[in-house]
């Protein structure tokens, strides 16, 4: 049987392709099944979509730490096309990761099932890219991998949940040296658990901690306007400067736009309000950027035109030392709306 492709992106706007990650295997049991194998260094959450009695069943999440396996259908298999998506645990610093494909399908933001083709945003569900599987057996073992091939996934993870928790762990490797032992040692300490957890109780431990450090770094966007706000940041970036963007905000929604420490004295925004096809961007921008019509991470801020770019202005956020920032964009934040269309 062949491969199967799937691409390993980040949940940046820019979703970069990292490499094939995606594999399917046959494997013989006594119980006819699809089980997923996480082969990677993060703890990922996955959804699938099948054919059942004429209809297209979508349902997730299925958790699985690293090294991980488990069955997402316990009983023989129709042959057929098979779809799967996965995407890393918000624990994990740098943006989401996904592992995806290009075969539409919606997904929920908590445990869903959904019977039948829908529009995704006209039932509050989202649309992801998953990747076809074509099963020609009763029995299929998937694993999912990323561009490093790790001896021991779960050690793998392991490290990179310790250093999601600010421990020095210099290189992801899967290999529990001194480095690593010590970090779990300081970290059960930190923590008041006994370092001897088994494997599942350590990521979970890992991780629980990581979710509520998250909540402690970085910038976070929220829109509490009467509409949709697009939103953008910029940075100083080694020796230049990098805008990103989009995150689109409903609202009442939040977005984290930079999951690590603010180490920078400034940061810079972008929104922008769409009122009568008119956009109304922030008040209080005075700095230039480029912005691009769709997603886009650009490198320097000169030149933006001449480059194929648009010159946008960003509002300056300053960090003032805190390793986190919360910006709430409101109504009063944005230009006056423009006069209704005659």
């Amino acid at each position: 049987m062949g491969p199967a492709s799937a691409l390993m992106r980040t949940l940046s706007p820019t979703s970069f392709a990292f490499a094939l990650l995606f594999a399917v295997l046959v494997a013989p049991s006594a119980q006819a099944q699809w089980t997923l194998c996480n082969q990677t260094s993060f703890v990922l959450e996955s959804a699938i979509a099948y054919d059942e009695s004429g209809r297209r069943i979508t349902e997730g999440w299925t958790r699985l730490r690293p090294g991980e396996c488990r069955e997402v259908i316990d009983r023989p298999l129709t042959p057929g096309m098979h779809y799967l998506y996965a995407r890393s645990s918000f624990a994990h610093r740098g943006g989401r990761r996904e592992w995806s494909g290009y075969a539409d399908h919606c997904v929920d933001v908590s445990d869903f099932s959904l019977a039948g083709e829908a529009e995704c945003e006209e039932v509050g569900f989202e649309t992801r890219g998953f990747v076809e599987i074509d099963i020609t057996s009763e029995e299929q073992r998937t694993p999912l991998r990323e561009p490093t091939s790790y001896e021991d996934p779960h050690t793998a993870g392991v490290q990179r949940l310790l250093r999601d928790n600010g421990y020095e762990i210099r290189t992801i490797d899967g290999f529990s040296g001194r480095r690593t032992r010590r970090a779990v040692r300081v970290f059960a300490q930190d923590q008041g658990i006994d370092a001897s957890l088994d494997e599942p109780e350590l990521i979970d431990a890992l991780e629980e901690a990581a979710l509520s450090r998250a909540d402690e770094i970085g910038l976070r966007l929220c829109n509490r306007a009467e509409g949709s706000v697009w939103a953008a940041v910029a940075r100083r970036r080694d020796d230049s400067w990098e805008s990103r963007g989009w995150w689109p905000l409903d609202p009442g929604e939040c977005a984290r736009v930079f999951d690590e420490p603010l180490e920078d004295p400034a940061y810079y925004v972008y929104a922008g309000r769409r009122e009568n096809g008119v956009d109304r961007p922030l008040t209080a921008a005075d700095e230039t950027f480029c912005i691009a019509e769709t997603r886009f991470d650009i490198l320097g801020r000169e030149n933006c035109v001449s480059r194929g770019f648009i010159d946008a202005r960003f509002a300056t956020v300053l960090s003032q030392g805190r390793e986190a920032v919360s910006l709430e964009f409101t109504e009063a934040d944005f230009n006056d709306a423009p006069d209704e269309a005659e």
